[in-house]
């Protein structure tokens, strides 16, 4: 009787165990919660997932000669609450080199941000019609992978965080023996931002054809479900952004503030709730009588959000001097202008909230320079007075 009870025991524990088994959880590549170095449901490897705060990943290049250089990428606490996506993943395989594309500024502009790639990939694909399979932007555009055809082409900052996980030793070298175009333009007709793990930054011309590319797409926690018609479904998703970037601008040509909501459904990256009142009121009172256009726009968020990067001494290292010159707040001709930036970035916070004060400390650091200037002037003429009496 009790082999008997033993054995009925066995099986009902041995039945329920097989009736009952733990619910394994999902993969990222499968809809589950993802961290840095997985496999994304494209297939790519993910490096970006959205927190909460401020976002910020450095890397401080030591070199005798140049001395310490610091590259980062980063958001603010609003930016990274702004983003409409969990996750961006870069593709597993990519072209390799190439060029960016032709000249001519791109309509719309770029936008350097994590966030704004899937915008400049369109805005270079409107700009750059009929140039050959070798363009940048057009073969990110046509990628496709493990079903996904919602690819683009990293922005500055994106495909700069990729090469830092990489120096930092999250990826693999070998994943990216190769530097890469980015899909950003600097607001330059003739060159294109890129990066390399022996070049964290750099801005060649778009006829340079060293450069390769890797496309990257974002993506948030759902079910991986196959898509029935992708390219109908990316069509529709396209104009319904072009519609409402129409109807973006035309509330400012009738002199009216939009919503926070119409930015982010037309795709601007940048703009969030602490800063969306005053693009607005920049761009509805400016001096001009042109009707604005998008192009117009996103230069007017791209000048707010640099600003808003330099006086925040946490992110300020990666605002570069190019970027304060496309904006208007140092000019291009002037020889000091990275001795300008680096001192800008060591001023405190409350003296470069708004591009106003901003300006006023490059005018003091303006002075400065031809102060230095005159003073070297003076000890070289002295020099040569003395060199000719003896």
């Amino acid at each position: 009787m009790k082999k008997y009870f033993l054995l009925s025991f066995l099986i009902a524990s041995i039945t329920f165990n097989f009736s009952s088994p733990a619910q394994a959880a999902a993969t990222c590549a499968a809809g589950g919660t993802c961290v840095v170095g997985d496999t994304g449901p494209g297939g790519g490897l993910v490096f970006f997932v959205k927190s909460t705060g401020a976002f910020n990943v450095s890397y401080i290049l030591h070199d005798d000669f140049m001395g310490d250089q610091t590259f980062s990428s980063s958001l603010t606490s609003d930016q990274q609450a702004a983003l409409t996506f969990d996750y961006l993943e870069v593709a597993p395989t990519g072209r390799g080199a190439g060029i960016w594309g032709v000249g001519g500024l791109t309509t719309g502009g770029t936008s350097l941000l994590i966030g704004s790639a899937k915008l400049n990939t369109e805005h270079i694909l409107l700009t750059q019609v009929g140039v050959a399979a070798n363009n940048a932007a057009l073969y990110a555009d046509q990628y496709s992978n493990n079903g996904f055809s919602d690819w683009y082409l990293p922005s500055m900052d994106e495909l700069r965080l990729i090469m830092l996980r990489v120096k930092l030793g999250t990826f693999s070298t070998d994943d990216f023996p190769l530097g890469l175009w980015s899909s950003s333009d600097y607001g330059d007709a003739f060159v294109a931002g890129y990066s390399a793990l022996n070049q964290l930054q750099g801005t060649p011309t778009r006829s340079a054809g060293t450069p390769g590319v890797r496309a990257i797409r974002s993506f948030s926690i759902a079910p991986v479900v196959a898509p029935v018609d992708e390219t109908d479904s990316k069509a529709k998703r396209e104009e319904l952004v072009r519609k409402n970037q129409d109807s973006l601008v035309s509330t400012f040509n009738n002199l009216e503030a939009p919503s926070l909501k119409l930015f982010q459904d037309s795709d601007i990256a940048g703009v969030t709730s602490s800063n969306v009142e005053e693009i607005s009121k920049a761009l509805i009172t400016q001096e001009t009588t042109a009707p604005i256009t998008m192009s117009l726009l996103l230069k007017t968020v791209y000048k707010f959000v640099t600003i808003e990067k330099l006086s925040d001494n946490a992110h300020n290292k990666s605002v570069y001097t190019q970027q304060l010159v496309d904006i208007g707040l140092i000019e291009d001709s002037q020889s000091q202008k990275g001795w300008i930036t680096n001192q800008l970035r060591k001023l405190v916070t409350t003296k470069m909230d708004t591009f106003t004060k901003a300006s006023d400390q490059v005018a003091i650091l303006e002075k400065q320079v031809q102060a230095r200037k005159a003073r070297t002037q003076s000890i070289l003429t002295k020099i040569a007075t003395r060199r000719s009496t003896n």
